[in-house]
């Protein structure tokens, strides 16, 4: 076997095996469909808050023993 016959042959190889596979998962799922209007209406997105989220603990009360007042101490 030549370079091109053997690199003809595996890519041949590689889409027949592509090509059962999906017969497989088509016998198994059957084809693909579209979201129905009442399944789409279900997905529920996330969308870009335009309030700010707050601070975390590591913003504020992490730091809270630096605060101290050294009149006192």
């Amino acid at each position: 076997m030549t370079m091109k016959e053997l690199t003809a042959y595996s890519e041949n190889k590689r889409k027949q095996k592509c090509l059962q596979h999906h017969k497989a998962v088509v016998a198994i799922h059957g084809n693909c469909k579209p979201f129905t209007q009442k399944q789409y209406d279900q997905v529920a997105t996330k969308q870009k808050a335009s309030f700010t989220k707050g601070k975390g603990f590591a913003f504020k009360g992490l730091w809270n023993h630096n605060n101290i007042n050294l009149k006192t101490v």
